[in-house]
């Protein structure tokens, strides 16, 4: 009893202890957003209640934020789907929006981003059906190309590669890839998590995962990837088998934390999709994965547990597309980019740990359909290596370590 008892205290000391080392953020929750009708948009920054227009965009913006020398920077990207060409990029200064920070043509289809020393390494989900690349530019010097690793491993068995994204923990890359046939719909194979050396661009070794995964976040509290897999091709007729699972960086251990059976009982023919952690707290979305026929829409919600246990709580419940969604965890918040039916009920929503809605701008307002989100955190510092890294007076909150105690009681007793 006594022992129990201290591990609890030593659990609350370490969660003090945590506390005091944060940044506290003095600026409101913020986010890069962008919309678009599939021709045109608006590139804006949302700040506490306020939107503020700073660009236009074409027909299927993406915005990611990485940092380059502790300063956060945006890379708004146009992305080339078919054919050789490479996409229309952008990178922002927060702080001057006026100025971009460079214009050029490269990558194919960046889907993901993140820096190490001076080189930005981007996720290019493009395959000409033969390669698909995780590519390495140098930041000081526009972004030049400097080298690239094919992750397709020209095996048509298990069909082609599509590198999806990545993120940088313990000085090591890890890159998610996703393996699909040409066909429509296509068929799914057992997807990967391939961990990099930045500086030789070699691999190190991979974690086999579920088909089709949809998004990963990174936990520093618990030292695990979360991957959503949504399981298999999306409006089946068949149910695929939905699940998040866990990866260890050392080890390339794999565990399953979630499937099906821990969303609500009326909800299991949902698939997991966007997913992101923030403090001890896990949001996924949820995409209704029944024989769905364009263009009906969609339903789609979202859900939120803690790290310690996976049973999902609907948070939100939305007609039609969520097709972006981000954490915050330097804030401890969660933007979901509702894209909603097309009939003008798109929605950009904030949710909060404790998973209520924060704040919502409804497509009116944002001036456009949402199309896709990336939170700015604003609060300094390096990279975080990874989407579980930062901390903030927001993200801690009294609701926040009254989460992560167990946890920290758990850690202490291994």
């Amino acid at each position: 009893m006594r022992k129990g008892f201290g591990r609890v205290l030593w659990g609350a000391a370490a969660g003090i202890v945590l506390l005091a080392g944060c940044a506290f953020a003095v600026e409101a929750d913020s986010a890069v957003y962008a919309t678009s009708d599939f021709t045109t948009g608006r590139l804006g920054v949302a700040a506490g209640d306020a939107l503020t227009q700073v660009g236009t965009v074409a027909g299927d913006p993406g915005v990611l934020v990485f940092r380059k020398n502790g300063v956060e920077k945006v890379l708004y990207r146009e992305p080339v789907n078919y054919g050789a060409g490479e996409d229309t990029v952008t990178v922002f200064d927060p702080a001057n929006w006026s100025a971009p920070e460079a214009n050029l043509r490269m990558g194919h289809n960046i889907c993901g981003a993140v820096a190490s020393g001076q080189h930005l390494f981007c996720a290019n989900y493009y395959n000409d059906g033969t390669s698909s690349f995780l590519t390495k530019h140098d930041m000081n010097d526009q972004y030049k190309l400097v080298a690239s690793l094919d992750l397709d491993d020209k095996n048509a068995a298990n069909g082609s590669e599509y590198v999806k994204d990545v993120a940088l923990v313990d000085g090591a890359l890890f890159v998610l890839v996703e393996r699909r046939d040409g066909a429509w719909p296509p068929a799914f194979f057992p997807s990967s998590l391939v961990k990099v050396d930045p500086s030789a661009l070699t691999v190190q070794g991979s974690a086999e995962l579920n088909p089709n995964p949809s998004t990963m976040a990174y936990s520093s509290i618990t030292g695990k990837f979360y991957v959503a897999c949504v399981g298999g091709t999306r409006n089946a007729a068949t149910l695929p088998a939905t699940s998040i699972q866990t990866v260890v960086p050392s080890t390339l251990a794999v565990g399953t934390f979630a499937t099906a059976e821990n969303l609500p009982a009326s909800d299991r023919q949902y698939a997991f999709d966007q997913i992101g952690v923030a403090g001890g707290v896990l949001f996924v979305t949820g995409y209704f994965n029944g024989p769905v026929t364009w263009p009906a829409p969609n339903p789609c919600k979202v859900y939120s547990c803690t790290l310690l246990a996976p049973a999902m709580t609907e948070r939100g419940s939305f007609t039609g597309w969520i097709n972006d969604a981000a954490a915050d965890p330097e804030q401890g918040r969660f933007w979901v980019s509702h894209r909603g039916t097309g009939q003008a009920d798109g929605a950009l929503v904030l949710y909060g740990l404790s998973g209520s809605e924060v704040r919502r701008f409804d497509e009116a307002k944002l001036g456009g359909v949402p199309y896709a989100v990336a939170p700015l955190t604003r609060t300094g510092g390096g990279g975080s290596g990874g989407s579980g890294g930062g901390c903030s007076a927001a993200a801690f909150s009294p609701f926040a370590l009254f989460l992560l105690l167990p946890l920290l009681a758990l850690r202490w007793r291994r």
